[in-house]
């Protein structure tokens, strides 16, 4: 495991960074693809893929509101060193 408490902290971000980044970037390009696919199935193939990614999002915005909101909550007590 590499040690991250030595060298450049900016460079040791970015390779963190990266692959994070480029799942984020790649996943709609998923979607595209498995909407072409489905498409040609029909019409009512398509409902599938498409609540999936709606529950998949408001999941994924109910975790990030949640986090905020523990963030914040916990502020005060991490100020009093608790």
């Amino acid at each position: 495991m590499k040690d991250l408490t030595r060298g450049p902290i900016f460079r040791q971000l970015v390779e963190m960074a990266l692959p994070i980044a480029l799942g984020v970037l790649l996943q709609p390009l998923y979607f595209v693809v498995d909407l072409y696919f489905v498409a040609q199935l029909g019409d009512a193939a398509l409902a599938g893929p498409k609540l999936s990614v709606r529950l998949l999002r408001n999941n994924e915005d109910r975790r990030r509101a949640d986090g905020i909101a523990t963030d914040r909550a916990s502020k005060p007590s991490k100020l009093q060193g608790r």
